[in-house]
């Protein structure tokens, strides 16, 4: 028997080789967008493999972020990265916002995510960048052959964070 979830439909609101952004809206009408940027701005100019990797951000669109968990959220996010993996065939980057000091929970929230996700077409690999006042946690999500994803962290312009 297999189970087949349900995600919220994906909106695209703007996709080309820059960048892409999605919307969709939840059951209790909470709107959420998905975006992807090139992330060239974190690497070292010379990475040509790292050209390729976009930055990836969701978040409540507005004030109103609801009450409770919504699993069809993760599912839908999930799913959107895999598309888009998949459909770029580019590793996304994520840095796990600090000014509220969560970042511990966003990465294991990443990781979770990856952990529930049964099909292994994908991998993931965060680091701790760990500086003098604070401490940046990113991670990449990559197709399961691309054999740079340790490049990718050995490339990171560190100059970006301090």
């Amino acid at each position: 028997m297999s189970l087949i979830r349900k995600t919220y439909p994906l909106h695209v609101l703007f996709e080309d080789s820059e960048e892409s952004k999605y919307l969709f809206v939840t059951d209790s009408g909470i709107e959420y967008l998905v975006t992807f940027s090139r992330a060239t701005q974190y690497f070292i100019q010379i990475c040509e493999a790292c050209q390729r990797i976009y930055d990836f951000n969701f978040f409540p669109n507005g004030s109103n972020k609801g009450k409770g968990r919504d699993p069809l959220i993760e599912y839908t996010i999930v799913q959107t990265l895999k598309y888009f993996i998949n459909e770029y065939k580019s590793p996304v980057l994520f840095i796990c916002d600090s000014s509220d000091r969560r970042q511990i929970c966003r990465a294991k929230l990443f990781q979770r995510w990856y952990n529930n996700e049964n099909n292994r077409e994908i991998q993931l690999m965060t680091r701790e960048l760990i500086y003098q006042d604070y401490t940046v946690i990113m991670g990449i999500i990559a197709l399961e052959n691309d054999e740079d994803i340790e490049l990718y962290f050995n490339e990171i312009d560190h100059s970006v964070f301090e």
